[in-house]
């Protein structure tokens, strides 16, 4: 999905997952972050809905033929066949295809082709344990407008954990063409500068670092969605 340009919120919403758990993915997987596009509901009587699209995906990744995977949608083999296309869904060996879905019970493929829109083996990355001290040091780097893959040779990771770790401390966008390889401290007030009011504060829940603006909340945005989710998952309970 990666590869035909599907945005974050597309593709979180097609393979199920939170925001969040798709971006760690992406990071496990070493995969680049595709853009942050919004997502639009399909309009239209023969449109594909979310839950087509997700069923479309389970059952690729089970390996069941475009045929079978149309008769349960109601729709051609061909149709199934472009909408996979169009999502970029990895290509299947022949040989492999059921027609049977209820004779498949585990997928073939563990999910990470139909994110990548390849098959491939799941890539090594380096961990690293981000202290504040290392937070800092990125937001540094930053704002003195060095690209996030110089910055990941410095931190010995992928230019995706840099771009992933930028994501959850909130730093902001930053314009493409003012993006160096060499870091210069001296450009970091200049860079904080282009973004007036901004300034590294600490969530009131879960004491962790991230970046805001002065006039706006105390509370991250990860902290915002993780109490969102114990809301939903307590109110289910009750």
């Amino acid at each position: 999905m990666i590869q035909a340009k599907k945005g974050r919120k597309v593709i979180a919403a097609v393979l199920g997952l939170t925001d969040d758990a798709l971006m760690q993915r992406i990071v496990d997987l070493d995969l680049p972050s595709p853009a942050d596009i919004p997502y639009l509901a399909p309009q239209g009587t023969k449109c594909w809905t979310l839950p087509h699209m997700q069923r479309l995906v389970q059952l690729w990744t089970f390996n069941v033929t475009g045929a079978a995977i149309g008769v349960e949608l109601g729709r051609s083999a061909s149709s199934v066949y472009s909408k996979a296309r169009s999502l970029g869904l990895y290509r299947r060996e022949r040989a492999q295809l059921v027609r049977v879905i209820h004779a498949v019970s585990e997928p073939s493929r563990t999910g990470a082709e139909a994110i990548s829109g390849k098959a491939a083996a799941r890539p090594k990355r380096k961990e690293i344990a981000w202290t504040e001290d290392l937070e800092d040091q990125l937001a540094d780097r930053w704002f003195a407008m060095q690209h996030h893959a110089a910055i990941a040779v410095v931190f010995g990771v992928s230019p995706t954990t840099v771009a992933s770790k930028a994501y959850r401390l909130e730093l902001p966008r930053r314009c493409a063409q003012l993006l160096t390889k060499d870091y210069d401290a001296g450009r970091k007030q200049k860079g904080i500068a282009m973004y007036p009011g901004i300034m590294r504060k600490q969530c009131k829940f879960t004491r962790k670092v991230f970046w805001g603006y002065r006039s706006g909340p105390a509370t991250s945005a990860y902290a915002k969605r993780e109490l969102a989710g114990y809301a939903a998952a307590t109110a289910v309970s009750n």
